[in-house]
Formats: C-alpha cells, sequence, structure tokens
C-alpha cells in the first residue's frame, strides 16, 4: 500500500536559526512520502540563502514574496495552493517535530 503524500507547509519570516531547526526536524521523519513547502515573507536575515541552499531528501519548493509585506494567513494560503498532498501539515518555522514517527502517527 502506498503511502498518502503529505504536505508540510512552513512560513518563515527573519528566523533563520529556528527554520534550520525545523526543517532538520521534518528530514528526521521516518515517513516516505511527503513534500516540503516554504513560503518566505521576504527575510533579510541570512533565511533565503540558508532556504536556496538546503537540502531535502524529498521533493522541495521554496517560495519568496516579493516584500514583507504580506500576512501570515497570505503565505500560508499561498502555500496550500502549491501542495500535492492529500494532508497539509502546517508548521511554524519555530516548532520541530520530536518523535522521528510523528508524520507516521498523524497519518494512521
Amino acid at each position: 500500500m502506498n503511502e498518502p503524500l503529505v504536505s508540510v507547509v512552513i512560513t518563515n519570516w527573519n528566523r533563520r536559526s529556528d527554520i534550520e531547526l525545523c526543517i532538520n526536524s521534518i528530514i528526521k521523519q521516518d515517513y516516505p512520502n511527503y513534500e516540503v513547502i516554504v513560503v518566505d515573507n521576504c527575510s533579510d536575515d541570512g533565511s533565503i540563502e540558508y532556504l536556496t541552499n538546503v537540502h531535502v531528501p524529498a521533493p522541495y519548493r521554496l517560495f519568496i514574496m516579493p516584500n514583507s509585506n504580506f500576512s501570515a494567513m497570505y503565505t500560508l494560503n499561498y502555500g496550500f495552493k502549491a501542495a500535492y498532498g492529500e494532508y497539509i501539515l502546517v508548521m511554524d518555522n519555530d516548532a520541530e517535530l520530536v518523535e522521528s514517527n510523528a508524520i507516521t502517527t498523524l497519518v494512521s
């Protein structure tokens, strides 16, 4: 049986160290079928450089807003529209998935 695709949608604005911890916690997941979508609200703290060069062993898409005047809900909705998954996991950029089976547990 194929596992359903889970879209992990994250918005970011000037939280370089937090977004790195967040993405690393996703990479450590045992769930095999996910994609990561990050919508950055035009950060100027090095986030964009990190997000442009990060290696995620799953489909990964980064969207950078043209300025930082977009609301959190607007950027989340932008990510939702880009998602292909049957399920969407919304993560704040300062959140981490502590258990390596967190997505597996959520899907089941």
